[in-house]
C-alpha cells in the first residue's frame, strides 16, 4: 500500500545531495537543480 508522506524541504532550501543523484535543467532562462528527496544527505544551515 501506498502512503503519502510530506516532505520537510521547501523551494528555496539549500541542501547537500549525493553527487549523481541530480538532473540540471534550464527554466525561464534560470538554471536549477532537480534532487530526489531519496537522494537528499541534509540541510545546510
Amino acid at each position: 500500500e501506498k502512503v503519502f508522506r510530506p516532505t520537510v524541504l521547501k523551494p528555496g532550501d539549500q541542501v547537500l545531495y549525493e553527487k549523481y543523484g541530480m538532473t540540471e535543467v534550464e527554466l525561464d532562462g534560470k538554471e536549477l537543480v532537480l534532487v530526489r528527496e531519496s537522494d537528499v544527505l541534509g540541510l545546510v544551515g
